[in-house]
């Protein structure tokens, strides 16, 4: 398994031309005196959040070479952590918990209150706790159909990308993610309180920043999903804190 093949010289080399190009655009617009228009403004910050996505892969996946070179067996460490995470959640068979999730549409930025019961056979359940105003709205999620209901009324949320991605179908996306994602990069990060795992999932069809992407943060102690983000061509769209998870495996 290529744990951190985004190390690699060829993607460092595409970063560092990406965000050479977007300094001489500006220098260039600078020094002839030209004022940028606001799609032009559009574009570049587009361009900035693509190159600070993938510095931030790249920066992972230094951060790894690292700590492997100082304290020798960090690698396999990281690799061996890694694989009891894929295992727990493929053994997964029902999890639930609460996250204050946090979608971004550009414009306007919404935040969620979510109490869910996934479950790997049957219906997984999601229960809406804040904002006030759909406080109690369940979603009902069962052979990829996702139906919205508050007060016995059918309601629907807006996409976050062309995919077709909601925030109701957040936390389930993540958990595949968990279980099942392409993992790119990863690294163990230090905290005062505990260490945790940061996995990156993307596809491996494209470069880093491009398409959908996914960030996981697990608890290295008790293999915990912590916090996790998703974003679309570089932009997160998804962001989500979880707490009280607990899970459930085939063994019990």
């Amino acid at each position: 398994m290529q744990v951190f093949s985004h190390c690699r010289e060829k993607e460092m080399r595409r970063g560092i031309k990406a965000l050479e190009w977007h300094i001489d655009c500006l220098d260039n617009q600078k020094d002839r005196g030209v004022l940028l228009t606001a799609q032009q403004l559009k574009m570049c910050r587009k361009g900035w959040i693509r190159v600070r996505k993938r510095i931030g892969i790249l920066l992972i996946g230094l951060a790894c070479l690292l700590v492997s070179c100082g304290k020798g067996g960090g690698e396999r460490e990281t690799e061996e952590l890694l694989q009891q995470i894929r295992g727990c959640y493929l053994e997964l068979t029902a999890c639930g918990g609460h996250g204050e999730l946090t979608a971004d549409y550009g414009q306007r930025v919404y935040t969620y209150g979510i109490d869910f019961v996934w479950c790997k056979e049957g219906e997984t359940r999601l229960v809406l706790t804040a904002p006030e105003n759909v406080t109690g709205a369940v979603a009902h999620i069962e052979k990829g159909e996702t139906a919205l209901e508050f007060d016995g009324v059918m309601l629907e949320t807006g996409v976050l990308d062309s995919a077709g991605l909601t925030p109701i179908d957040a936390i389930p996306a993540l958990l595949t993610y968990a279980r099942e994602g392409f993992v790119s990069a990863c690294v163990v990060e230090e905290t005062e309180e505990k260490r945790i795992l940061h996995v990156v999932c993307s596809d491996p069809e494209k470069s880093p920043g491009e398409g959908l992407e996914a960030d996981l943060w697990f608890d290295c102690g008790t293999l915990v999903l912590l916090r996790g983000e998703i974003s679309t061509d570089g932009v997160t769209v998804i962001q989500c804190e979880i707490t009280d998870f607990t899970m459930e495996t085939g063994k019990g």
